[in-house]
């Protein structure tokens, strides 16, 4: 249900539940990272079945491209887990939510200037 606020992440609210639950950092962390790959890849294999299937005209990524771009993803996204885990083994969620909080004040002080409130 808190999926549907603005703002709540997928990660945040399965890490927010683990920790409720009892799991430290670290295993709430990974019961995040893993709960979330089945629907990641399927979304990753979704796209990939609409570049396959696209007709010549209509992108101009190639299966090469696509598979490049892939990889290099998947890479990056290893390298980014690798990075959490291994800052979360050594600080606690604070810095998290404070950013969270400082981000969530500039943009709710800031939306009357854009025209938002």
């Amino acid at each position: 249900i808190a999926a549907i606020l603005p703002g709540t992440s997928r990660s945040g609210i399965t890490m927010t539940a683990a920790r409720a639950f009892g799991y430290d950092r670290t295993e709430a962390a990974r019961f995040s990272m893993l709960i979330g790959a089945p629907i990641l890849a399927a979304a990753g294999l979704y796209g990939a079945m609409g570049l396959v299937t696209a007709d010549a005209t209509e992108t101009v990524l190639t299966l090469k491209d696509g598979l490049i771009v892939a990889s290099i993803a998947f890479i990056t996204g290893l390298a980014s887990i690798w990075f959490l885990m291994s800052l979360l083994s050594r600080m606690s969620f604070l810095p998290f939510v404070l950013y969270r909080f400082a981000l969530g004040a500039v943009l709710i002080l800031g939306s009357p200037l854009v025209g938002l409130l």
